[in-house]
């Protein structure tokens, strides 16, 4: 009997499978490190003053590690992150030496959206800017010059939102909103981009200053027939933080799972729903047609109750997380388990014993081609 090991949170869940069920396994192979380009980079530090630290994914929070050492920062060189609390509590070792750029400033755009970046990041001083790439469904492709302006600057959501040209989600694809927001990237001169490819949550790739499809073609593209039920786990701690994270990032790999199948949504949400419009719809503030009030307002994360919409209505899901029942099942209206076994055992009951799934281990990692 296949048991599978799914990332849930900073842990895994075991998913058991009979032989008859399981129908494609989608999970990247988890080959090489990126041994070599790290050790080139860090060579190549002291080009820099400044580290500049994008998100707090375990691929990125690695190299961080390996190229700082154990250590105190020596010199003067300065590290920055979005939330230098979570960062150092990760990586105890930097604690009192993360800054979060100070006080913000404006930053003039000609659409009239009031962009602001830490006084700090406008220094003219040479900078590495360090991120994990991977889809997203409205920029298309997070790398390093997407991910500098939406961790740092103020109001690059709303920018990324009113640059679109689609409600669809589109992941792994170029858009106009993500080309808006590394508009704002050039701003910030004397900048190297690098940006980190996953493989089973650890750094596989290290691509410096890369073009959209050398990003791209780093993630392997998997194929699978569509099914009539799939299990995906979202890709664990870093990714699975939020259900926010889940809903942006369960697009790679749906095209696994028939339209109107059963989805079982694997994706621990530790850190609870992770964006205003969200936390809006469940506090009956907003609909999921949108704000209640003051129509066309942009509240950050709008756009996924367009994908919210799109998930229940084209699939049924389970979704298996620590959410409260409260949202996940009264004001979510998905169906919920708390265990693997529960949820597998819920979603066989729908389908029948006989059923094929297909499991995507980590959607974070990988973009499906569906036969």
């Amino acid at each position: 009997m296949p048991e599978i090991w799914i990332p849930y949170g900073d842990t895994e869940t075991l998913v058991t499978l009979g032989a008859e069920n399981l129908g494609e396994l989608i999970e990247p192979a988890q080959d090489s490190l990126a041994e070599e380009e790290i050790e080139r980079l860090k060579g190549s530090l002291a080009e820099f003053s400044d580290l500049v630290i994008c998100d707090r994914k375990p691929p990125t929070l690695e190299v961080v590690k390996r190229l700082l050492g154990e250590g105190p920062v020596e010199g003067s060189k300065r590290i920055f992150a979005a939330d230098p609390r979570r960062v150092e509590a990760r990586l105890p070792e930097l604690r009192g030496q993360v800054l979060g750029g100070g006080e913000k400033v404006s930053l003039p755009y000609e659409r009239g959206i009031d962009l602001k970046v830490p006084a700090q990041l406008e220094e003219d001083k040479s900078r590495l800017v360090l991120s994990t790439g991977g889809p997203d469904p409205l920029l298309g492709l997070l790398d390093s010059k997407v991910a500098l302006p939406l961790a740092f600057v103020t109001n690059t959501r709303r920018l990324a939102y009113e640059s679109r040209t689609s409600d669809e989600p589109t992941p792994f694809s170029e858009t106009s909103s993500a080309e808006a927001l590394k508009g704002v990237a050039e701003r910030f001169r004397n900048s190297s981009f690098v940006t980190v490819i996953p493989r089973g949550s650890r750094p596989h790739r290290l691509l410096r200053d890369a073009s959209f499809d050398e990003v791209k073609n780093s993630f392997p593209t998997l194929s699978a027939p569509r099914a009539r039920a799939a299990i995906i786990g979202i890709g664990g701690e870093g990714y699975d933080d939020t259900f926010s994270d889940a809903l942006r990032l369960v697009w790679s790999c749906i095209g696994c799972v028939k339209e109107e199948g059963e989805v079982l949504l694997v994706c621990e949400c530790g850190e609870g729903l992770g964006s205003d419009a969200l936390e809006m719809l469940i506090t009956g503030r907003m609909t999921d047609q949108g704000p209640t009030k003051k129509k066309g307002v942009y509240v950050e994360g709008l756009e996924e109750l367009h994908y919210l919409r799109k998930l229940k209505g084209s699939y049924s899901i389970i979704l298996m997380s620590g959410l409260p029942e409260l949202y996940a099942r009264t004001k979510l209206g998905f169906a919920t388990a708390r265990g693997s076994a529960e949820a597998v055992g819920k979603l066989l009951g729908k389908l029948g014993r006989t059923a094929k799934v297909n499991v995507v281990t980590r959607a974070c990692e990988c973009s499906l081609s569906s036969e």
